[in-house]
């Protein structure tokens, strides 16, 4: 069923199928072990948020054991164009959640530990220097305390930062044109720009809450 859904949608973008088609594409509820009718609570909530004006328009779409069951639209795509179910959004940050649970993935079925220090599958990051000061003589750093870690990657404690924030670490970032290029570029750009430290009064906040 999961392949005969991606199948529909490729159709419906590539040869202009109709947005019934791949309507079409989902099965009962009760088939896959739901209920239709709590199932059926989804639209109205997601319609008010279209209607209060906090979100111009959305999908939802709800999958058991391979069957897609519920698949809606609402609201608009575009100004004036209601929204399609073959619309492409921009994921933005919704690759995070994504990459995390394949990283668990494989963390399941023991291809690494959550504490391996990053540097072991990418040697570029293994010896990264840590952000101290800056002043008339330029950027001055310190050897990190410990290697950064895989858990560092999936909880954003990890040092590393991001185009935007208005800090000499993220000038760096900015002027490195990170994004240009392919993943391994990315890799060695970033292996040449020292991070801004591993957050550890998080890490103790999280580990003392366990």
């Amino acid at each position: 069923m999961k392949n005969t859904f991606i199948l529909c949608l490729l159709l419906a973008a590539l040869t202009g199928h109709s947005q019934h088609k791949i309507k079409d594409c989902t099965n009962r509820p009760e088939d896959a072990g739901m209920s239709s009718e709590r199932l059926n609570r989804i639209g109205p909530v997601m319609q008010r948020y279209v209607d209060e004006n906090k979100l111009p328009g959305m999908i939802t779409m709800v999958a058991r054991h391979g069957k897609v069951v519920h698949f809606e639209k609402y609201g608009l795509m575009d100004v004036d164009k209601p929204m399609q179910f073959n619309t492409i959004f921009r994921l933005a940050s919704m690759t995070k959640p994504v990459t995390s649970v394949a990283v668990m993935m494989l963390y399941d079925e023991g291809h690494f530990q959550l504490d391996d220090p990053v540097g072991n599958y990418n040697p570029e990051l293994k010896d990264l220097e840590v952000f101290s000061s800056m002043n008339h003589d330029g950027i001055h750093t310190v050897d990190a305390i410990r290697p950064m870690t895989i858990r560092d990657l999936l909880i954003h404690t990890s040092g590393l930062s991001g185009v935007g924030a208005d800090t000499p670490v993220d000038s760096m970032y900015g002027e490195a044109k990170l994004s240009d290029g392919t993943l391994k570029e990315m890799i060695q750009k970033l292996s040449k720009i020292p991070h801004k430290g591993y957050c550890l009064t998080l890490i103790n906040i999280v580990q003392n809450a366990i």
